[in-house]
């Protein structure tokens, strides 16, 4: 009669080898499943860790995008010790449209045609006065009424300037006896032109009007989207260009590059000269001043240019640095020249982030 089989649990019990052999099979494919799994989360963990840096990679390659774009439609100044900053030239117009929005800080100036939100500093002196009375705060009264009594004296004091004098003022002995002192101080200015006028004075002819009225038209349409995306910010959204939506950063460039079109080379360069005349004409008069143009550019309707002028005192020797911008901005019917001056010891402007505030209150309407 044959045997019965036994049981697995009798084999077992009955022989201790196989018993270690069975503990030993089972720790090891306990172990082997454990580790299994261990393996398993470790591989998600680094698939989830590897997404999120690519996802905040990304995000940082999209912010510097934004940036550069961004930049695109601004000048770059380089001005005092805060660091570079930027002029959008897409924020610096508006459109008829758009002047409702304006806040109740930003005031008409009747006969520039334009607002500009002051910024608020009794250190700063405003006044309305002329090219010919900014000479003689800087050259003195001798020269002044010389130069009022030359073929210049109409041309200098025809246009109204509108003046905000700082504090903070040097003065440069020269040894020279036609104009033995100079006084350098902080300053802003601007003044407003009639293109006809401008253009007579220049002897420059105009542009092509049906090309102005293209480029004016779309600069509207352009101007009014960027005014319905920018009353609607996304959650968290900062004030920081480097923070631009990619849709407003697309529609400033698209502004700037139309403003391209009524952009007046002929009287923009004829500005440009008269100031480049102006300041090389120290260097040739006074002994130990140089010039040097640091920036020009242009973007939109805009020309930009910076120059560094350095005064050596004839009597302790010692430099005394003067960085002036230049601003060109045409207009359909009107063009604006905008002024900064900031003088130093040190290389770091005086009054430069007052001027840097002031410059982004400015708004000009292009109609």
């Amino acid at each position: 009669m044959p045997k019965p089989k036994k049981t697995f649990k009798e084999l077992v019990e009955g022989n201790p080898i196989t018993s270690l052999a069975v503990i030993a099979a089972a720790a090891v494919t306990t172990t082997f499943s454990v580790t299994s799994y261990f393996n398993g989360s470790e591989q998600k963990i680094r698939e989830l860790e590897f997404q999120r840096q690519l996802s905040t990679q990304k995000e940082s390659l999209d912010r510097q995008i934004v940036s550069l774009q961004g930049r695109l439609s601004c000048v770059e100044r380089k001005l005092g010790s805060e660091g570079p900053s930027y002029l959008d030239v897409s924020t610096l117009i508006t459109t008829p449209d758009r002047i409702s929005s304006l806040g109740a800080d930003f005031t008409y100036f009747k006969d520039l045609k334009c607002y500009i939100s002051v910024p608020q500093d009794e250190k700063w002196i405003y006044e309305t006065t002329t090219e010919l009375k900014l000479f003689e705060y800087t050259f003195g009264v001798p020269a002044a009424d010389s130069v009022a009594k030359s073929s210049l004296a109409n041309a200098l004091t025809q246009v109204p300037l509108h003046l905000w004098r700082g504090p903070g003022q040097f003065e440069v002995d020269t040894g020279n006896k036609d104009l033995p002192k100079i006084t350098l101080f902080p300053f802003v200015c601007i003044q407003s032109f009639d293109n006809a006028a401008l253009a007579q004075l220049g002897k420059t002819a105009a542009g092509s009007q049906e090309e102005k009225d293209q480029s004016l038209k779309v600069v509207k349409e352009l101007s009014t989207k960027l005014e319905s995306t920018s009353q609607k910010p996304s959650p968290g959204a900062k004030s920081e260009q480097s923070e631009m939506p990619k849709s407003d950063s697309d529609t400033r460039l698209a502004i700037t590059d139309e403003l391209s079109g009524i952009f007046r080379s002929d009287s923009a360069g004829f500005m440009l000269f008269s100031q480049l005349s102006a300041v090389f004409s120290l260097q040739m008069g006074l002994e130990g001043t140089s010039v040097y143009l640091l920036t020009a550019e242009k973007k939109g309707n805009l020309l930009y240019a910076h120059f560094l002028l350095t005064f050596t005192d004839f009597r302790t020797k010692l430099p005394v640095f003067l960085d002036k911008e230049f601003f060109f901005v045409s207009g359909t019917t009107r063009s604006f020249l905008l002024i900064t001056s900031a003088p130093s010891d040190d290389r770091r402007g005086r009054g430069s982030a007052w001027i840097t505030s002031w410059l982004g209150s400015v708004r000009i309407p292009i109609e």
